[in-house]
């Protein structure tokens, strides 16, 4: 059973056991985050944070928060809240502070016992669409011996979460979810077992009226942490080669042909800007981690001169990705 995002948390720590002196030279690593616009959320020490070109703010203290996302007009973070055999989705308002749970994953019964284990649900990686949907991946309503990890909608506040439609066909749990503008295709990483070191990943996108599913992108170490453009029209993956070197391909949505986007970086969880000229990504450097930005040429689908060092930490939870919001609401 693969709890918390575990395989993107064992490929991440692979990245720095594989390039333990990955070093940022002067020319890769310019500070030019200044020209870069926006807010992006990222995950320190369990607490949501985000970053500016003017400097780094704090907005949810908690201790076990992990995978932020901001609402459609980023005035919201939703995120995901830890408990000892659970976690939850928690919708946070950045102007008045109020916190509203939107599961109800813990048992019921005596915690720590076989029944309250039984009982209790993950839910983890949501991605929130401009259209409103939302999207995660829990393993709730399913018996403990199985415990397959699948895709959840929460079509608005009003109605109650729902199985989203499946033609049954992913070959193991599921993770990283993502949603188009519209909330009518989701994007995510299947964990595939029987693979050559006993199990691998790949990326499936996913018709939510029909439920068909097609395989969207495979790598010789597997594919995982897809996000969907702002026009729907490509999707970033990080892509493992058989040198246990990870990078950031763009896949052309109508065609399946496939751009590197990134050489030798251990690119992983990628995110878009809201125009669709940016994306984001976590890569190491040592035991750290550390946020960079690419930009992107629309017309081409090409990467747009250097990559840009943005911050880094090394508390920086890397499996919790990144969110990114043009708004500039004055958070209290």
């Amino acid at each position: 059973m693969i709890k918390r995002s575990m395989v993107r948390f064992v490929a991440l720590i692979s990245l720095i056991l594989a390039c333990p002196l990955l070093a940022v030279s002067a020319v890769d690593a310019r500070q030019e985050g200044e020209s870069i616009p926006g807010r992006i959320a990222f995950v320190r020490s369990g607490s949501v944070w985000f970053w500016t070109s003017e400097g780094e703010t704090e907005i949810v203290h908690d201790g076990n928060a992990s995978d932020p996302r901001w609402s459609p007009d980023g005035g919201e973070i939703l995120y995901v809240q830890r408990g000892g055999s659970y976690s939850d989705l928690v919708r946070y308002d950045l102007l008045d502070g109020g916190a509203v749970r939107l599961s109800d994953s813990e048992s019921g019964a005596e915690p720590g016992s076989p029944d309250y284990v039984a009982g209790s649900a993950w839910v983890m990686d949501p991605s929130w669409s401009p259209s409103e949907m939302i999207a995660y991946v829990s393993d709730a309503g399913i018996e403990a011996e199985s415990g397959d990890m699948r895709l959840w909608l929460l079509p608005n506040w009003e109605a109650a979460p729902m199985l989203a439609p499946s033609d049954d066909s992913d070959a193991g749990d599921l993770e990283d979810a993502g949603l188009d503008a519209s909330g009518s295709v989701a994007v995510y990483t299947v964990l595939a077992f029987g693979g050559p070191s006993g199990g691998s990943t790949y990326v499936a996108i996913r018709d939510l009226t029909s439920g068909a599913t097609f395989t969207l992108a495979e790598g010789p170490r597997g594919a995982y942490d897809p996000a969907i453009a702002p026009d729907g029209q490509a999707i970033v993956v990080t892509i493992r080669d058989e040198q246990k070197v990870s990078d950031l391909w763009l896949v052309d949505r109508a065609t399946g042909e496939q751009t590197r986007l990134t050489q030798g970086a251990q690119a992983a969880a990628a995110t878009w800007s809201p125009d669709g000229d940016w994306i984001a990504y976590i890569r190491p450097n040592g035991n750290a981690f550390e946020v960079w930005a690419l930009a992107i040429d629309r017309v081409t689908g090409t990467v747009s001169g250097e990559p840009h060092r943005l911050f880094g930490h090394d508390d920086l939870d890397a499996t919790s990705g990144l969110s990114w919001t043009f708004s500039q609401l004055n958070i209290p």
